[in-house]
């Protein structure tokens, strides 16, 4: 991803249920921004950051 991606990340709080929501548009060096986003979930647990993947779709 080339930095200017990251101004395109949407990161939310779901406090009830500790963790982050991340939205991560993909890009391709081909094409730039593709209409593909992967959305993560990312908590803390016994001090290690965790993440899993949510889903991945099209826009």
């Amino acid at each position: 991803m080339p930095p200017e991606a990251w101004h395109h990340v949407d990161a939310y709080f779901l406090a009830d249920h500790g963790v982050w929501k991340v939205d991560v548009d993909l890009w391709s060096q081909e094409e730039g921004r593709s209409d593909m986003t992967l959305q993560v979930k990312v908590w803390e647990e016994a001090d290690a950051i965790k993440l899993a993947i949510d889903d991945l779709h099209t826009l």
